[in-house]
């Protein structure tokens, strides 16, 4: 998380962490709330008690929070998502940890001018 934190830091992007999807609510609802919603999410494919998909998908149904932001999916699995469900979720990405500097920067400046 703190490599993750310094690399958005250095794009000029505003970072916060969650433990849990449960968490990760929250904190979405409470930045839109206060009218300044995120603009990308950086999600890892496996957390407890749900997978990153999972969580877009309750993010969508939750009139609380911005239904458009953008997400990148990291994963140390082998996984295939769907183009229809990466379309659906604004799922800008699928990336395989481990990650190096350069692809997590590219990837991040690609989905925010997206």
């Amino acid at each position: 998380r703190k490599v993750l934190e310094l690399q958005t830091a250095d794009l000029g992007m505003r970072f916060a962490s969650a433990n849990n999807g449960q968490t990760a609510i929250a904190m979405l609802r409470n930045e839109y709330q206060k009218n300044d919603p995120f603009d990308l999410l950086l999600l890892d494919h496996q957390m407890p008690n749900m997978t990153g998909v999972d969580l877009l998908q309750r993010i969508r149904d939750d009139h609380k929070v911005n239904k458009n932001i953008k997400t990148i999916i990291l994963t140390g699995l082998d996984i295939n998502i769907d183009d229809d469900l990466l379309h659906k979720e604004n799922i800008c990405s699928v990336l395989n940890k481990p990650i190096s500097s350069i692809q997590l920067r590219n990837q991040l400046l690609k989905a925010i001018e997206q």
